[in-house]
């Protein structure tokens, strides 16, 4: 999710191709109840079939591969019970993949001169975080006085920056937020009279979009998902929308009830609108905006993931668009 928070395996890494992990996007079409089958059976096999097990994951249970699929979907993260049988990490199955069209990478030159130092001013911060998080990891591990010189700058480095103010993901994270609202969403919808909508602040952020916009006036909406140039799109469980409930005749079985579901994907947004409903207010009011944007097929989805930079100039970002309909 950003440059410090990566664990091995609880977010499944996006590829940077056009059209990302979900090519075929044929996962969105499995029932829960046939993705619990499945992830059941891939623990089976885990445990009976040494070769099976040895083709798709790593001795300590994380997978080979965090985007292939096995029977059409993503295989479950595995862990030792206390009988030393593998299980799945986590009780729910993996809901279906994000699907990436339309990417495109957007320079430097492309941001608004007015914006620039700001955009520099938040590479800088995250340069000099990533420099003391790499720096304390490469001291833990190995306390020689080589170690502890270059811990020692990166400290002295960061406290001329950022004194006093945490070491955390918030600092990375804030330079994902700034490259899709001061350059990637200003330059490539300029043309779509976007009108930003001012999100209710949630603890840590939790269960909130990273930023909504309206597009003109007859109901088109933008969801924007900010990610820093290490982010990923994250994994939560899923919940049902009190608003927008299972409809079995029309195929659904509730889209986000009883499976994890990721960012970038229909069954993600039904999840964050259901918590929006249940906060009740403003919350409410803009869930309802936006879900009946979603059902009628007027509610637009991207990614915005800011470059690596080697050093405190901003190197620009890359968009991608997220089919969610």
């Amino acid at each position: 999710m950003d440059d410090l928070g990566n664990a091995a395996d609880d977010a499944t890494r996006a590829g940077d191709d056009a059209t990302g992990s979900g090519t075929h996007n044929t996962d969105g079409q499995i029932s829960t109840e046939r993705r619990k089958e499945l992830q059941d059976e891939h623990v089976r096999l885990a445990n009976e079939d040494l070769a099976w097990f040895q083709k798709n994951y790593r001795d300590d249970g994380h997978r080979l591969s965090k985007t292939a699929k096995v029977d059409g979907v993503e295989l479950p993260t595995l862990k030792k019970d206390a009988d030393g049988k593998w299980i799945s990490k986590y009780d729910m199955p993996n809901g279906p993949s994000e699907f990436k069209y339309g990417g495109k990478s957007l320079g430097p030159d492309t941001v608004p001169s007015e914006y620039r130092a700001d955009l520099n001013g938040s590479t800088a911060d995250r340069r000099v975080s990533v420099d003391l998080t790499n720096a304390q990891k490469a001291f833990d591990e190995s306390p020689s006085s080589a170690n502890k010189a270059t811990l020692t700058a990166a400290l002295n480095a960061y406290d001329t920056r950022l004194r006093g103010v945490p070491n955390n993901s918030k600092i990375s994270e804030a330079l994902g937020e700034k490259a899709a609202t001061l350059h990637v969403i200003p330059h490539e919808f300029k043309d779509m009279h976007l009108e930003p909508i001012d999100l209710p602040k949630t603890a840590n952020g939790a269960n909130m979009f990273d930023a909504a916009y309206e597009i003109g006036t007859d109901g088109h909406y933008l969801i924007v998902e900010a990610k820093a140039p290490k982010g990923d799109l994250d994994w939560r469980n899923g919940r049902a929308d009190p608003e927008d409930p299972a409809n079995p005749q029309m195929g659904d079985d509730g889209g986000a009830q009883g499976m994890r579901v990721k960012q970038g994907t229909r069954p993600y947004i039904r999840t964050i609108l259901a918590e929006m409903t249940l906060r009740g207010g403003e919350d409410a009011r803009i869930a309802k905006l936006l879900r009946d944007a979603l059902k009628e097929g007027k509610l637009q989805y991207v990614l915005v993931k800011a470059n690596d930079s080697l050093g405190s100039t901003y190197a620009g970002a890359r968009l991608d668009h997220l089919k969610i309909n």
